[in-house]
């Protein structure tokens, strides 16, 4: 009985370990206007395809902010070794704010929209525009 009781709350504390982690890598505000994306760093490029408007600004950390409930708009927001990729092909627009530390290169393609908040100075900064986009 006693091993059957120590089973029992193993059981649950794995199973709550697990629930948890799951929502380790998003902050969501109070207002559910945005999603923090608070897993990603060291953004060196960013690439965007389909209807996403992205904001771009300099910052002393990188922060990726997603202006729509992209979880269920099957949207993808995702790092991997400094490229942040970002997709979404739904008609209404997937709005991202990305503030980076050390950005050196951003390719758009398709439908989508790349602004920048301020000055984006940078030594060396590559911008590659397959088809006509909109860039501000």
């Amino acid at each position: 009985m006693k091993t059957q009781i120590i089973t029992f709350f193993a059981v649950l504390v794995v199973a709550f370990g697990v629930t948890n982690s799951t929502f380790a890598g998003t902050a969501k505000n109070a207002d559910d206007n945005y999603t923090v994306l608070t897993d990603i760093s060291a953004i060196n490029k960013i690439e965007v395809r389909g209807n996403v408007e992205l904001y771009v600004s300099d910052g002393a950390t990188d922060q990726v902010k997603v202006y729509n409930k992209y979880y269920s708009e099957s949207a993808l927001v995702k790092s991997k070794n400094g490229v942040l990729s970002i997709a979404s092909y739904k008609a209404e627009k997937l709005v991202v704010w990305v503030t980076a530390n050390d950005l050196r290169a951003i390719s758009a393609f398709d439908n989508a929209q790349i602004k920048s908040f301020g000055n984006i100075s940078k030594i060396e900064f590559d911008v590659d525009l397959p088809t006509m986009l909109l860039l501000n």
